[in-house]
């Protein structure tokens, strides 16, 4: 049985941002991680992290508060920000230095164009 919550779009905007928050709060060590450890390894952990944050949303009870929702998006804000940097990294590492910029040019170009066949 589905539920509805009856959240409205500001308190539904508020509980999200748990997202980036997580991600800000997050960047810093995983920077330094990305430094130190390879990126299949960090993004890994990260994808596991996200996965088990988003097993953790499904699993919500039927009438969950605000928090127990934005603590799982949290969650997985944090595991997602150990994905796309050492991500990024790997592939402009793996750039010739003269195409460097246009590799760059690519990760934006392909993350607009996922982000623009979703909305449709």
């Amino acid at each position: 049985m589905a539920c509805r919550s009856h959240r409205g779009p500001v308190e539904t905007g508020l509980i999200m941002t748990a997202w980036p928050i997580a991600i800000v709060v997050t960047a810093p060590l995983v920077g330094r991680m990305a430094d130190r450890y390879p990126a299949a390894l960090l993004t890994s952990l990260g994808m596991l992290v996200v996965s088990i944050a988003f097993l953790l949303l499904r699993l919500l009870p039927l009438h969950p508060s605000d928090f127990d929702i934005a603590w799982r998006i949290a969650l997985a804000g944090g595991g997602f920000s150990m994905v796309q940097p050492p991500n990024n990294k790997a592939m402009l590492n793996a750039a010739p230095k003269h195409r460097i910029s246009g590799a760059s040019g690519m990760i934006s170009v392909s993350r607009l164009s996922g982000q623009t066949m979703l909305d449709k």
